[in-house]
C-alpha cells in the first residue's frame, strides 16, 4: 500500500475583520495554532473578548467557507490559504464602538 502525505507551508497570510471595526488587518498565523489560541490573538486585533468571538472564514472571492466552532481544532485542519480573510463577529459589542474617540 502505497503512503501520501499532505505538504504545506506552516504558515498563513490572512486579512482579518471584524463586525466591530470597519478596519482590516493582514496577519501571518501558524496553521499548528489551535482556534481557541488564534481567538486569543485576534483579541488583541479586534478588541473582542475571545470567549464571545464568532469566527467564519472566507475565500479569495469572499465566499463564506467554513465556521470555526471547535476551539480545540487546529487552523490548519480547515482549508486555509494565503489571501483568504477571517471575519470576527462579536454580538456584545457594537460596530464603530472601538472608533468613535468622541465618547468619553
Amino acid at each position: 500500500m502505497a503512503e501520501f502525505s499532505v505538504v504545506s507551508q506552516a504558515m498563513v497570510t490572512l486579512t482579518i475583520t471584524s463586525s466591530i471595526s470597519s478596519f482590516g488587518s493582514e496577519r501571518r498565523f501558524d496553521k499548528s495554532i489551535s482556534v481557541g489560541n488564534l481567538k486569543k490573538k485576534l483579541e488583541l486585533i479586534t478588541g473582542s473578548n475571545a470567549s464571545g468571538m464568532q469566527l467564519s472564514l472566507y475565500s479569495k472571492d469572499e465566499k463564506e467557507v467554513v465556521t470555526f466552532l471547535d476551539d480545540n481544532a487546529l487552523l490548519g485542519s480547515y482549508p486555509v490559504e494565503d489571501g483568504m480573510r477571517i471575519h470576527v463577529n462579536d454580538p456584545s459589542l457594537q460596530a464603530g464602538e472601538f472608533e468613535d474617540v468622541s465618547k468619553k
